[in-house]
């Protein structure tokens, strides 16, 4: 809806949800649903952009003893435009890695306003998933992006999970580290929400995922979606 956001705000968000990632991974569970309208940002006590990772409806452990407290399922599960190669071609073995392909894919998503693949068809950009290659972030991305970000999405990419972070303790402490091309300050989400809060006018939903904020209203509390 906002159209691609500056690199240095998709660093906070992401920052945010390898937060949750991590301390769902450290529990022995997996996401295994990253998207953009699962990443809900909203303004928490003034601080603007407080990211919140939602819908663990799919969520599996890893552990097999955990796993029969959980639903049980081995069948390709997640949104196709978000879901790592390995999810789709040998879904039995997935583990975390799988949550960072996907949290890679709604960076790149992000930064170009596009998902990593799009086709006329599930089962093409399934395919797409498992053997074809993304176009390079720097060529898609429609903002300025530092280049230890651009190469973090594009290891975060891999169809290899060996050869992708290996885990999202290793992501924050990669992230924490990169300069933005375009820095985010608290003052700037500040301002962003001061003009698009909808506390000062009518609220609208979003009708489709987008990975940036789109306002909503439930139950009289003001969030948004991202």
């Amino acid at each position: 809806r906002f159209g691609p956001q500056p690199d240095g705000r998709v660093i906070q968000i992401l920052l945010q949800v390898c937060g949750s990632l991590l301390e769902a991974h450290s529990r022995g569970l997996m996401h295994r649903d990253i998207k953009p309208a699962n990443i809900m940002l909203t303004r928490r006590a003034g601080v603007g952009d407080f990211a919140k990772l939602l819908d663990f409806g799919l969520v599996k452990a890893q552990d097999t003893r955990q796993q029969t407290m959980l639903t049980a399922t081995d069948m390709i599960t997640g949104t196709p435009l978000y879901m790592a190669p390995e999810s789709i071609s040998d879904a039995e073995h997935v583990d975390s890695r799988a949550d960072l392909y996907a949290l890679g894919a709604v960076a790149y998503f992000m930064l170009s306003g596009r998902p990593v693949f799009e086709a006329n068809n599930v089962i093409e950009i399934i395919r797409r998933h498992v053997e074809s290659q993304p176009k390079p972030l720097a060529e898609a991305a429609k903002v300025p992006v530092a280049a230890a970000l651009d190469q973090l999405i594009m290891r975060l990419l891999e169809k290899s999970p060996d050869k992708r972070p290996a885990s999202a303790a290793e992501m924050i402490d990669v992230l924490a580290r990169v300069s933005p091309m375009q820095p985010w300050t608290p003052a700037d989400a500040e301002r962003w929400w001061t003009q698009h809060d909808p506390a000062g006018g009518p609220a609208t939903t979003a009708t489709q995922d987008v990975a940036l904020p789109a306002t909503v209203q439930h139950s009289g509390k003001t969030t948004a979606t991202s």
